[in-house]
């Protein structure tokens, strides 16, 4: 995949700006937002299959949000795991900084901890990444 022109490309596109401000008027409304995820999808198939340098029209809306309802989902379930510890290390560590005071140092320790874990939580395996590309 060729990175240069996953992004030039858009500015290839004849009616990027149109397209790009659908994008942007739709990412902004909730619910309809997953369209915009669907399509953000159809944009890296679009490139990985290597076809021409444009952008997918907006004609399909409810197989788009459909799409992006699946991701949506999944990027929520992926991220359960750090919200748990997140939410446990807060209810551990607040009250330490409240006892100890906003100075002392040793209460911080809780919270960055699972600050640490959640980012090693929320980085996907090399792998993981390359499998998941869309297959056309």
């Amino acid at each position: 995949m060729d990175v240069t022109r996953s992004i030039s490309g858009v500015f290839e596109d004849e009616r990027w700006i149109e397209k790009i401000g659908i994008g942007s008027l739709i990412m902004i409304v909730p619910i309809l937002n997953f369209a915009a995820i669907g399509y953000q999808v159809r944009v890296v198939r679009h490139v990985v299959s290597g076809s021409a340098p444009e952008m997918p029209d907006w004609d399909d809306f409810l197989g788009l949000w459909q799409e992006g309802l699946w991701i949506g989902l999944a990027r929520a379930l992926y991220s359960l795991p750090f919200f748990v510890i997140l939410g446990g290390a807060s209810f551990v560590g607040l009250p330490l900084l409240v006892l100890l005071g906003r100075d002392s140092e040793s209460a911080w320790i809780p919270l960055l901890l699972v600050c640490g874990a959640g980012a090693l939580l929320m980085t996907p395996e090399p792998e993981a990444s390359e499998q998941a590309a869309p297959a056309g």
